[in-house]
């Protein structure tokens, strides 16, 4: 995942581009959305994480924001107006 903590993202040609064509020509159909994740990450990411599945095994990842490593931590005054949830 884009967002996760400790991480270096990883974004691989064949997941933004088709290979049926000259290089970069055809933008594949998840093109828009992993540009939208990277947007988010550069801009909003940062401070601790917390991720867990449900009983419908859908993965929540939760991102805090600057300054804050826990749910319970203040953090400083951007961390209200930063953080990620997915």
């Amino acid at each position: 995942m884009l967002t996760n903590k400790d991480t270096v993202p990883r974004v691989y040609y064949g997941d933004m581009y088709q290979d049926d064509g000259q290089y970069m020509e055809k933008q594949s159909i998840y093109y828009d959305a992993i540009v939208s994740l990277m947007n988010t990450r550069k801009s909003y990411v940062s401070g601790g994480q917390t991720m867990s599945v449900d009983k419908n095994g859908l993965l929540k990842s939760v991102r805090f924001g600057k300054d804050a490593m826990t749910a319970s931590d203040l953090g400083a005054d951007e961390t209200r107006t930063e953080g990620v949830g997915v």
